[in-house]
């Protein structure tokens, strides 16, 4: 909707999902930035490419700063998704579902059992009525 007064369309809020999950779990996990970058290990080193693969910490305190302050540019890889769930004692898939709403304004609905998830654009904008329905077609196609 564009705003009469200046004529410009106002830019929708940005979705700080990823950022929020670091602060509340720093604040839980009573660490520093310099200890959470210095945890951020990937345990599966071995599903990184290899001509990319990296041991050690996958952020660095400056990363994660950014990342805090809404600096960071571009999704993370699923390495240093991986290793910031490690970091932060979570599991891969909390951080993979912070990130997917943060970098790709989507949300994630998980079948009842939590073995079958779908990515909703614009989740936000359904109905009560609405959400129950993505549900319900997803517990169908798990129970195919």
């Amino acid at each position: 909707m564009t705003d009469m007064t200046t004529g410009q369309t106002p830019s929708p809020k940005r979705r700080t999902d990823l950022e929020d999950l670091v602060r509340e779990r720093l604040a839980e996990l009573a660490i520093s930035i310099r200890t959470l970058a210095a945890r951020t290990i990937d345990t599966n080193a071995e599903l990184q490419p290899e001509a990319e693969r990296r041991t050690g910490p996958m952020w660095n305190r400056g990363t994660l700063q950014n990342l805090l302050n809404g600096v960071k540019a571009k999704a993370p890889t699923p390495a240093e998704l991986r290793g910031l769930a490690a970091g932060l004692e979570l599991p891969l898939r909390a951080v993979q579902d912070a990130a997917i709403g943060q970098w790709f304004e989507r949300d994630v609905f998980y079948t009842s059992d939590a073995t079958v998830r779908t990515i909703v654009h614009h989740a936000e904008e359904l109905s009560e009525e609405g959400r129950r329905k993505v549900l319900e077609i997803i517990e169908e196609f798990r129970n195919r």
